[in-house]
């Protein structure tokens, strides 16, 4: 992933001016954060995506994420830019910002582990714990 190569995204820890704008949740962690400056950060969370475009704020929850545009993610590996992209939700689009480049790769995998793998894990659950509390009453 050249994680050393980007330069405004982090995985597993939150930007501090970001850290100041969105008090997480108790049991929320932040994933992926990207900073470009004041007003232009989306913070990726265990329970939603946090951003500003502009100073314009979003926030989505995980539940509510359906599919995502991030337009030509692969441009400038040796000098990454701010990518303005959408994701779409129930009740229409919002925007978010991230960096082009190698560190792409943290949002497009965030969005597609929510969109994908997260749906395939709560049914696995489910019907795992419908087995256990039958064996369990048998």
């Amino acid at each position: 992933m050249h994680e050393d190569s980007w330069e405004m995204t982090l995985l597993d820890r939150c930007h501090s001016p970001i850290a100041s704008e969105v008090p997480l949740n108790e049991g929320e962690f932040p994933l992926v954060s990207f900073f470009a400056g004041e007003g232009d950060w989306t913070i990726y969370t265990t329970h939603r995506m946090v951003g500003e475009v502009s100073s314009n704020r979003t926030e989505i929850e995980r539940s509510d994420f359906e599919s995502t545009n991030f337009g030509n993610f692969k441009q400038d590996f040796d000098s990454p830019r701010v990518i303005k992209s959408t994701v779409q939700i129930t009740i229409g689009s919002r925007p978010f910002l991230y960096e082009s480049g190698y560190a792409s790769m943290a949002p497009i995998h965030y969005f597609k582990f929510w969109r994908l793998k997260w749906p395939v894990w709560k049914e696995t659950y489910r019907i795992q714990s419908e087995k256990a509390e039958q064996i369990g009453a048998g």
